[in-house]
Order: C-alpha cells, then structure tokens, then sequence
C-alpha cells in the first residue's frame, strides 16, 4: 500500500517526535536538583596556627545567604572573621580560622547553612587539626648513642621565576625567589626551627672595631679599615609577603586597568549634559551605561581577581611560617623567600637557576631541640659553614637562648608577679601602617615580651608601668595581646584588630535619575561591617547602605538635583583612620528628559 506520506516529511515527523521527547527527558532531569558538593581548602590547620580557608562548591553556585556555623569552644576552633565572607563573585565564602596551641588533633564537621523560603538549608564539610606535642622527658644524663652523628642534611632549590608567578603572582616573583628546602632530622632530638637563612657567597665590606671599644672603628689614615665577609641573608616566611600580594589587588595591572575602565565610564558620564538633542543623548547615555555596568563585569569574568587564591597557597602548609617543627628521624620540605636585591646577581644571571643556588652558598637554620638533656651542647651546621643549633643545658634542664635567635640572653630573673594590662592604646591598626601600641599597667618586668597573637613585638620603650611596642605584622583580623615576664607569667589577653587599608575605586553607575532609587555598587578594598556612606555631604541612612563583602558596596541613591555630588566612605570605629574615602568622579544626577512636542 503506498504511503500517505513523502519520505522528506517522514523525516520531518521523525525529527519532532525526536525533540519532543529530548525535551521531555531534559524537562524531567532538571525536576531532579543537581547534587552539590560543599568543600574546603586547606582542610587541615595545625594547632597553634592562623589561616585563612576558602569552601565552595562543585558545580560552582552562588553562596549569598550562606554562614558557616563556629564550631564548640572544646575545640580550640576560633572564627575571626565572622562567620564567612563572600568572595567578589559570590562564589566562595572565605573564613579566617585560629586553632588555639592546646587543641587536640581531630577532624569535625563544619555546618555550612542558610535559611530559604523558611526552610534551613545544612551541608557539612570536614576539617582537621594537626597538633605536634612532644613527649616530655625528664632532664637526665645525656643518653648512650645520642649525639655522635649530630646532622640535620639539607637540600635547596630555587623555583623559576614562571613557577613562582603562577603560583604566588606576578609581584612576588619580581621581588623574591621562592626556594624549597628539603630536610632531614637525625639529631636524636626532635627540632623547633624558627629561621632559616644563607650564608652567600657574596662578599662585602666589613668595618674593623677596635676590641677595646666596639663602637670605634679602626682607621687606616682617614679611611677606615675593613674587611671582607660573607653576607648573610635571611629568608623571608609568608607573613612579611602576604603584604606583597594584597598590594597587587590594590595597585597592580589588573587593579589599573580596572579603575580605568572606571575612569572611562565617569569620564563619558561627565558628557552626558552637552547633549541637548534627545536621541544622541540617550544613545551616548546608554554607552556610558555599558562601560560601567556590562564592560567593567565583561572584564571582570576575562580577568578575574587571583589573590584569594593566591593567598591561600601562601597559608598551605609546606610555606615557611614563624616555626617549623621537625621530628626526630624525619624529612620535610618547606618553602621560604629570599628577596631577589638580596642576590645583588647581574640581569643575565637573574633566572640562571644554577647561579642563583650558587650565591646563596650554605644553609643556616636557627631553632632549638624540644627534648632537654642534661650537660649537653649541640652545635648542628649543615654546608660548609653556619651554626643551626647551639644550645647548653645544665642540671636542671634550662637552657640559654639559641644562638642567631635574635633573642637576648639574660640570666635567671626571679619570680615575679603576673604582669597586668590596664589598656592598650590604639586597640586597632592597618595592615600596610600597624605603626606602635602603648601599654599601660603593672608588673613589667626587664627583659618582657608582647605578644600579638603568635608575633613578638620589638620593644621601643619600657618601665614596670608602661610598655611602647612596635606592632608587629599580621593578617587582617582580631589577635590576642599579652604581656609576658622572662619567668612566663603572662597578662590577661587583651584584643587588637589589624585592618585591611580602606581604599574607595569606582562605580558600576556613574549616573541616575534626580528622582534617585538608583542601585549603586561601589568597589574598593577594607570595607566592615557599619561601614557609613555620604551623597553630597548627606549620610545615608543603614537601610540604603548594603556590606555585600570586604571588597563591595551596595548603596540606594537618594533623590538629588541634578549635577555631580561627591561619594564619601568612611568605616566606623574602632577603624583608625576616621578621614572619608570619595569614589573617583562622584556621581552624576541627571533630571529626565522630556519630549518638548508633548
């Protein structure tokens, strides 16, 4: 029987039947939530640490509404930072968590919540803390076999200047050399490592001192006499170049290229008024629109922001912090900064790897064993020269200060009372300007140290009732600050909050309606909570004012006559720079435009 139909549109009737059950599969399969998978990084922080972890998603999703619940205090966990912060694209929340130097190894769930159409929402990950505790031995004779082989072996290498830069960013590769570091412990002891340094092979110019008076120099007629030596150079650890990387977000290309597109917009914005004909002025309007809404995200998705990760690479555990802890019959890399000027290397040896590990020469590392012997000295040197270790123990087990420590040696003070603290002025700083800090109370005793969370303070002034202290470097956020005598009584800790530097960028708008309504994202750097916005002189109220993130400003313009009004911002106490930041070329009202044939 012939069919009714041509073989073309059989096709046809085949290739809908087709679609209409693909569309039926796919309608069904997006009923279906796709599973989303919570994690974080890094997921392990060692007792005793600070670091800064990131959780997001896969697939990636936006995670506004989300807060990470603070784990129980049983567990030595500390949120600094609040309870999670949104990173510029809402795709990640960041968290700056402090484990406590008691706390015990463990891994527990971090509840990762938010509440949505009256439903909680609760999605876990893990994370786990490593603590290192030594087994306290007894001071005693200095066991048979433990000391003959005295060694700590070493290996050094350079990473290229590539590597570095895409691992730690384009600044940091500039300005240091990243160098891995492998070492082995057969000491006999387990070993606290608080530096590390080189001795180079690069020779200078040292002045002769006269023995009878080591401020006097010796002269060699009107010149004063000297001799060469090699120079040592000591490497840098994450926390002197976190500041290296933050610096690049505010002040580095991308940052540039982004505030003049910024420019650009409030440049074009500025035209709008010479436009009187309604067409080429509402054309011109919407090129403006483009270039500080659609433009500026466009580029921002092209070119996205790598500090949060970069950052969180330099807190990973391998990187060189204010100690490295290395058991007995152990191997362990770790990774330090030697500053590239440092090298004094000519251009064309800049990237020759081999010259590089060449003019850095020996290693030196300074720290101290954990167990204590008695009637022991333990002199480690690894290379060719350079004192690790040199610590004396007498009968009853204390010791002097390590040698190279940087720490002075003073004998034995008697015991004193518990220093107390009265208050501690400013009891905030900017990271890039810390500046000092005056303590005010009682008990101080010779010899004392401050304390900013695990950072020592250089002391610039002291009596038994009033410290000055330079404030030493930090990641942003809220540390412990204390007092500590040479017998080990400490003070009641008193809070100090370091802040990111409050800078003000751009607009997503350079321009509205004078009736006003208009949703204005202002981007910058150091925004907190309470964060106080003025139009034209005039603080806006709370209500108009939205904290999206530490980087972003959400704001309601507020209805205005028409012309460019200034944008000041300015962070609440205890923020210590009280003077307002104003958004580069303000904000144009414009009034509406009407038809004169109506």
């Amino acid at each position: 029987m012939k069919s009714r139909y041509t073989d073309t549109q059989k096709i046809m009737i085949g290739v809908l039947i087709s679609v209409l059950c693909f569309s039926q599969l796919t309608l069904a399969a997006t009923n279906d939530p796709p599973t989303v998978k919570f994690s974080i990084s890094p997921a392990t922080i060692p007792a005793g640490r600070n670091r800064m972890v990131k959780i997001t998603t896969e697939p990636a999703m936006d995670l506004s509404g989300f807060s990470v619940e603070e784990p129980s205090s049983d567990t030595g966990v500390l949120f600094d930072s609040g309870n999670g912060q949104l990173s510029d694209n809402n795709r990640a929340l960041l968290l700056r968590i402090t484990v406590e130097d008691d706390a015990e190894e463990q891994t527990f769930p971090l509840i990762i919540k938010r509440e949505k159409n009256g439903v909680t929402e609760k999605h876990t990950v893990e994370l786990t803390v490593t603590a290192f505790k030594p087994r306290a031995i007894p001071s005693q004779a200095t066991p048979p076999g433990v000391g003959k082989n005295d060694a700590v072996d070493s290996m050094i290498q350079p990473m290229t200047y590539e590597a570095t830069k895409d691992v730690f960013g384009r600044r940091v590769a500039e300005d240091y050399y990243a160098v891995v570091i492998a070492l082995g412990n057969n000491t006999g002891f387990d070993l606290q490592i608080n530096k590390i340094a080189f001795n180079s092979t690069i020779l200078i110019d040292v002045p002769d001192v006269n023995p009878d008076n080591p401020t006097q120099p010796v002269m060699d007629g009107d010149k004063v006499k000297t001799h060469k030596e090699f120079l040592q150079i000591t490497a840098v650890d994450r926390t002197l170049v976190r500041p290296t990387v933050e610096k690049d977000q505010i002040f580095g290309r991308r940052a540039f290229a982004l505030n003049l597109i910024g420019g650009l917009g409030t440049l074009t914005t500025g035209f709008l008024p010479f436009f009187h004909a309604l067409g080429p002025r509402a054309n011109f309007s919407s090129f403006s629109s483009i270039v500080n809404g659609q433009f500026k995200e466009g580029f921002n998705i092209a070119v996205p922001d790598l500090t949060i990760r970069q950052l969180s690479r330099l807190d990973n555990s391998i990187v060189m912090d204010e100690e490295l802890l290395l058991p007995n019959n152990s191997e362990r890399n770790t990774l330090v900064f030697v500053p590239r000027a440092a090298l004094k290397l000519e251009k064309k040896d800049r990237e020759d790897l081999q010259k590089v590990k060449a003019s850095l020469g020996s290693l030196i590392i300074v720290g101290r064993p954990v167990s204590r012997y008695a009637n022991r000295q333990i002199v480690i040197r690894t290379g060719t020269g350079g004192t690790s270790f040199t610590r004396n123990s007498d009968a009853g087990g204390s010791g002097t200060t390590p040698a190279g420590s940087g720490s002075k040696a003073s004998p034995e003070s008697p015991a004193t009372t518990a220093p107390t603290v009265t208050t501690i002025s400013p009891t905030a700083g900017i990271i890039a300007q810390p500046g000092e800090v005056k303590i005010t109370g009682g008990n101080f005793a010779p010899n004392v140290e401050v304390k900013f969370g695990t950072q020592k303070a250089d002391i610039k002034s002291f009596s038994p009732t009033e410290i000055v202290a330079q404030v030493p470097v930090n990641p942003a956020g809220t540390v412990q600050l204390v007092v500590v005598n040479p017998d080990g009584k400490q003070s009641a800790p008193k809070n100090y909050t370091y802040y990111s530097e409050l800078t003000v960028g751009g607009t997503d708008r350079a321009s509205g309606s004078t009736a006003g309504g208009d949703i204005v994202k202002i981007i910058g750097t150091g925004f907190i909570p309470g964060v106080k916005v003025s139009v034209g002189g005039t603080e806006l109220p709370s209500g108009s004012v939205t904290l999206v993130n530490a980087n972003t400003i959400r704001i309601t313009m507020p209805a205005h006559a028409a012309g460019t009004v200034p944008i000041a911002i300015v962070n609440p106490s205890p923020y210590p720079n009280q003077t307002p930041k104003e958004v580069v070329g303000g904000f144009t009202y414009v009034a509406p435009v009407t038809n004169p044939e109506n």
